[in-house]
């Protein structure tokens, strides 16, 4: 269950509860800082949390010559640290930033009043141990952190050397843990950090890790090989009860002359070859290892005051009383249920001479919700043939008379009670001995109840009954008081609770949106939720919206704590409507659940929780313009007229728009001709705004195409605006020409007027553009020749004229070609309708005009001035007969035949130029003529030649 209690309410109820009551054993030097701001439920061990005062404290000498004494501590305020330090050229920034960093680690040391003190030893080919007293014998540390920081010591550490691979990590190791003077009663750490290998003893590459065979180590205290192995290291640290921790590079420098012994001991930080021994230094001391690499000194040094702060530690002294040395002696440490051993178990020492002691020390944490026998533990020794144990409990204040115990059942201590009349139930218990209840009292909210008022007992359990209901958010403190045994040893601890009383539901204000509110495309709600003392129950929360359950966490309702604990918590819901199934225009309820964070029940103790409340909002969707769709290509039709197209293969083209939200591709649908088509279609492609229908098989002639897009949603949910199609008429032909008047071939003889009849269906004629060409020469409607009568669906054309207004002339024989089109339109850049259809028919006619006998001009002078120089012969059907033209003089002699072909030139040819057949000009006179055609004589006269 999450939920959000105030660290403040607990320091605040604990507070309350400590300064209740005047035991100064229980509340003398209490400091809540220097346990931790986020405190554990209270427990008999806790109350009596006082740095500087054992728990447990039993000196007993033992017949076989041990004596033990045992001391549980949370802290005595003391701690010394030891620094040791790889001073080679490579870990320069790395003593840049210890130095850099340091203050802040003794400053916070100062800060929480801890007895501290430093030491070092720096290495590296050898090393160096730091002796801030000389004058004492031994290797003494400093409290002086401004003499640890000046440049006689870490100030003045330079890095250089340790070019030649690995380092005598060991032997600093050693010495630091060996030759430095500890306090029995501080807290031991080593903060260590190098970015080498170490070597061993007898390692290959011993020369590299002895300075005395090179070039020697002014500074070193010791110039010799290493001495040291590994293994014997993790067994120094973990008797010597030091916490370690380590930062080195991942993996650290090595070199193939540097050994380490396999396997590596596992650790959680996976770790192999000497990085993972440097790891297993740290792991098996309860300290920890970092990436130098990738944490910083400030991270570290607040890991180091993190622990000295927290530290749980077990101190056991032996005593060897016997009058011979013990050669070696073991001492395991033996945990109860809710005890955890943080560091090496179990370690032994020796020898130790007679009246010669030992300490041993274990780093514990433990089960702050846990009592009695699972806080205790045994301490065994065994040493030559002695044996002896203790045991020892994190609660026990006094071993003298054991007494009675109190045992809470109800409610749990610093519980939090939605119970209006919440009682408190304690069990008493006391082997062997009955409970004398003549004295005993319990102090509840400052009024002192003695037994039997408000109170039961069932001779085991005493059970406390409030007379009036508890006030909302009171602290309740109890007291239980003056309970003893029948042989008179009182209670071994006094006993005390409290609790909270909570019956009130969590507040929801600040609603927003309003109630009624109308969303568009994003749903946001935000609500302040607030709960004192019990705290919202994050977990319980369920925001219901049209039917659907939402939860913290599930990706659109999230939870914000505020920044003081006073002040509400924000709670916001963030949606698009499509993506929770809401749809435009909807109404919808939202209903918000929320409790509180006290349980409904604890170690079978009834708490009446949680406080919850309920409350509904209605609240609806806005309508929507969804997407919106209007034709580009065929135009739409329209009363006024159908739209017609000429390609078999006629598409559909439409600007299909979504708006602000995408379209929703898969609920595209277009009806074309009664089948409905989807993007998931051939025939159907949406590219950039325009939707686009293909046909795969062509349309037939005069078939009416229908096409409506009935449905395209976007991903709001909104609907297309409105459905939009229309419908494209196909016709494949071009208009008909027939019954032309007169036939092709009829010969005119004067005036030529020529009819068409033209029909066209179902595009009509585009009769403004009907062309007929006489002869090669193109004629318009409204030019005064052609004309046309009818309708768009049939009509007439029809040119007249003479043939001279034509041009043609006699006995031409002449091409009449109509062209015509419909009214399907062109391309025009943006639709394509394929049109228009259009064709040409063309017929052929002649021109014979009717002639009879005649000549001119008479008299003729043919002297080549241009004027007169023939004489002209017209004769009866000259157009279509040959001809021949006899001129005979006055003696009747024939001086000219001219032989006429029929036909277009027959008017030309049927001309006498005044000569003889062989050219020569006949003389002036009269001339007589005989025209014959087909050998018969048409006609006959006379003809004046003068000069």
């Amino acid at each position: 269950m999450n939920v959000k209690i105030s660290v403040c309410l607990i320091i605040a109820l604990l507070f309350i509860a400590l300064t209740s009551f005047a035991n100064p054993l229980r509340i003398s030097n209490i400091e809540l800082d220097r346990v931790g701001v986020r405190l554990p439920e209270v427990t008999e061990k806790d109350i009596i949390n006082n740095p500087g005062r054992y728990l447990l404290d039993s000196d007993e000498p033992f017949t076989g010559g041990l004596g033990w004494e045992v001391f549980c501590r949370l802290d005595t305020g003391g701690v010394d640290i030891v620094f040791i330090i790889d001073s080679t050229g490579s870990m320069g920034s790395h003593i840049a930033g210890v130095r850099a960093n340091i203050d802040g680690l003794i400053s916070a040391l100062e800060d929480e009043n801890f007895d501290y003190r430093l030491g070092a030893v720096t290495y590296g080919d050898g090393h160096n141990m730091w002796d801030f007293d000389p004058g004492t014998p031994g290797y003494q540390m400093t409290s002086d952190g401004d003499l640890f920081m000046s440049a006689g010591y870490l100030g003045g550490v330079g890095a250089s050397g340790g070019a030649d691979g690995p380092e005598q990590a060991l032997m600093a190791f050693a010495n630091a843990i060996n030759d430095y003077q500890w306090r029995p009663d501080a807290m031991h750490v080593i903060i260590f950090f190098t970015d080498a290998a170490y070597c061993q003893r007898d390692d290959a590459c011993m020369s590299a890790c002895n300075p005395g065979a090179g070039t020697g180590c002014a500074w070193c205290t010791y110039n010799g090989p290493e001495i040291w192995l590994d293994t014997e290291i993790a067994d120094m640290i973990a008797a010597s009860g030091v916490v370690v921790f380590t930062a080195t590079r991942d993996p650290v420098y090595t070199s193939t002359c540097a050994s380490f012994t396999p396997p590596v001991p596992w650790t959680p930080y996976g770790g192999t070859g000497h990085t993972g021994w440097f790891q297993h230094f740290a792991h098996l001391s309860g300290g920890n290892w970092y990436n130098m690499t990738t944490t910083t000194w400030d991270v570290i040094f607040d890991d180091v005051t993190s622990l000295i702060r927290e530290f749980v530690s077990v101190r056991a002294t032996v005593f060897n009383d016997s009058p011979e040395a013990i050669d070696t002696i073991y001492a395991e440490l033996i945990p109860g249920a809710c005890i955890s051993i943080l560091s090496a178990n179990p370690m032994s020492y020796g020898p130790i001479g007679p009246g010669g002691s030992r300490n041993f020390y274990w780093r514990i944490d433990y089960d702050s919700t846990c009592s009695g026998p699972d806080l205790c533990f045994n301490v065994e020794f065994t040493g030559g043939d002695y044996f002896t144990s203790a045991i020892g409990c994190l609660y026990i204040e006094n071993c003298a008379c054991p007494g009675p115990l109190a045992e809470l059942v109800c409610p749990p201590n610093v519980s939090i009670s939605a119970c209006d009349y919440q009682d408190i139930t304690i069990n008493i218990i006391d082997e062997g001995n009955g409970i004398d209840m003549s004295e005993i009292a319990l102090e509840v909210d400052g009024t002192v109840y003695h037994f039997p008022t408000n109170m039961t007992w069932d001779g085991s359990q005493l059970r406390f009954m409030p007379s009036e209901r508890w006030e909302h958010d009171r602290v309740i403190v109890w007291n239980l008081m003056n309970v003893k045994d029948t042989i008179g040893c009182y209670l071994r601890e006094d006993f005390w609770g409290a609790f909270l009383a909570d019956n009130q539901p969590p507040s929801i204000t600040n609603a927003d949106p309003p109630v009624g509110f109308e969303f568009y495309d994003t749903i946001q709600f935000s609500w302040n939720l607030y709960d004192y003392p019990g705290g919202i129950d994050i977990s319980s929360i369920v925001l219901t919206i049209a039917g659907n359950d939402y939860t913290p966490g599930d990706g659109h309702l999230q939870y914000r704590y505020s920044a003081l604990p006073t002040a509400p918590d924000t709670l916001k819901f963030v949606a698009n409507t499509f993506d929770i199934g809401l749809m435009a225009g909807q109404a919808f309820d939202v209903c918000l659940y929320v409790a509180d964070g006290i349980l409904p029940s604890m170690d079978g103790c009834d708490l009446c929780g949680p406080n919850d409340t309920t409350i509904c909002y209605e609240y609806s969707i806005s309508p929507c313009i969804g997407p919106e769709a209007s034709i580009i290509c065929p135009p739409p039709s329209s009363p006024a007229g159908q739209t017609i197209s000429a390609c078999p293969y006629q598409g559909i083209n439409m600007e299909l728009i979504s708006g602000e939200y995408p379209l929703l591709l898969p609920t595209v649908e277009l009806e074309v001709a009664d089948v409905d088509f989807t993007l998931a279609d051939d025939e159907l492609e949406y590219i950039g705004n325009e939707l686009i229908f293909t046909p795969q098989s062509p349309w037939t002639h005069g078939q009416v195409v229908l096409y409506n897009l009935h449905r395209a949603d976007d991903t709001r949910g909104c609907l297309l605006t409105e459905d939009e199609g229309s419908s494209v008429t196909i016709d494949l032909e071009p208009p008909r020409v027939h019954d032309v008047q007169p036939q092709p071939g009829f010969e005119f003889t004067s005036i030529m007027e020529i009819a068409m009849w033209i029909e066209d269906v179902p595009a009509g004629i585009n009769y403004e553009n009907i062309v007929m060409t006489v002869d090669g020469v193109e004629y318009t409607i409204g030019d005064g020749f052609l004309s046309y009568e009818g309708s768009r669906e049939a009509g007439i054309a029809t040119i007249s004229g003479l043939p001279s207004d034509f041009g043609i002339a006699r006995g031409d024989t002449f091409d009449v070609c109509i062209s015509v089109e419909d009214m399907v339109l062109p391309n025009d850049g943006i639709c394509e309708l394929c049109g228009p259809n259009s064709t040409t028919y063309c017929f052929s006619y002649m021109f014979y005009p009717e002639t009879s006998c005649e000549r001119f001009p008479n008299p003729f002078t043919p002297d080549g001035d241009g004027i007169n120089d023939y004489a002209q012969f017209v004769y009866p059907e000259m157009y279509r007969l040959d001809g021949t033209i006899y001129i005979y003089n006055t003696r009747n002699v024939k001086v000219r035949e001219i032989h006429v072909n029929y036909g277009p030139g027959a008017f030309e040819m049927a001309r006498w130029d005044g000569t003889d057949r062989f050219g020569k000009l006949m003389p002036m006179g009269l001339y007589m003529y005989v025209i014959m055609t087909e050998n018969i004589v048409v006609c006959e006269g006379t003809v004046t030649l003068v000069r």
